[in-house]
């Protein structure tokens, strides 16, 4: 995970407007403080190892999550026509186009686009929309969970 995930963020950095999401973070935060603007966090949830072959081959199940945050409590009734904290949650984690494509600019787009770069194969997704984790007034977040399966060489010592 130490390879693909500084290579999401690199991704994702280069294919969101910095207007909708200007911070990065590499792991879960202890505490959010008093960001303004949204946030990416793209964080190392667990790993499973299974030995295939003993002491040659391992198979591993990576979750890896990522989450996007934005805190809605110094803009709320500030300007009406600003889009609402679900429509940007959906819009930069998975929007699509009046086509019903995913926008290319989307968390999920940009992800699914370079899976080939990041050595993962064959994932899962799933969002959780409403991500309550964070304990903070006015922060609204959504979680990309991807679940992927990995075969990799175990060295004989």
């Amino acid at each position: 995970m130490n390879y693909a995930i500084p290579k999401m963020i690199e991704d994702l950095k280069a294919g969101i407007s910095k207007s909708d999401v200007a911070t990065y973070m590499f792991g879960l935060p202890l505490e959010l403080g008093d960001t303004l603007g949204a946030m990416i966090i793209v964080n190392p949830s667990s790993t499973t190892v299974t030995p295939i072959a003993t002491g040659m081959i391992d198979q591993d199940e990576d979750t890896i999550e990522v989450i996007l945050v934005k805190n809605y409590k110094t803009t709320t009734y500030q300007n009406a026509s600003q889009a609402g904290d679900m429509e940007f949650l959906t819009r930069v984690m998975r929007g699509k186009d009046a086509n019903n494509d995913l926008l290319g600019s989307s968390i999920v787009s940009i992800l699914r686009s370079n899976f080939k770069r990041y050595g993962i194969n064959q994932p899962q997704f799933s969002i959780n929309w409403n991500d309550n984790r964070f304990e903070k007034e006015g922060l609204v977040a959504s979680t990309l969970t991807i679940q992927q399966n990995s075969l990799g060489n175990q060295s004989i010592n």
